[in-house]
């Protein structure tokens, strides 16, 4: 059985996006891998530069090499503080 584990990044690309539905496919920054990660999953909103918190399992497209696939996606607001 899968783990599932909370990131968090920012997203440098929008690699798809189905506003009618909401799936998305997203390359993001996450501070503690080298190379940008692909995160699939679905948001009704998002914005390259956009940080986002989520919930999911790894797994291995056969097709796209590794990728995150999330159960959830949350943009996090900005911190003003």
């Amino acid at each position: 059985m899968d783990k599932k584990e909370y990131l968090s990044g920012n997203v440098e690309r929008i690699t798809f996006h189905n506003q009618e539905n909401g799936y998305a496919v997203l390359k993001v920054k996450i501070s503690r891998y080298k190379n940008l990660i692909t995160v699939i999953g679905t948001i009704p909103n998002i914005s390259v530069g956009e940080d986002i918190k989520v919930y999911g399992v790894w797994f291995n497209n056969t097709e796209h090499g590794l990728q995150f696939k999330a159960e959830f996606i949350k943009s996090i607001p900005p911190n003003y503080s």
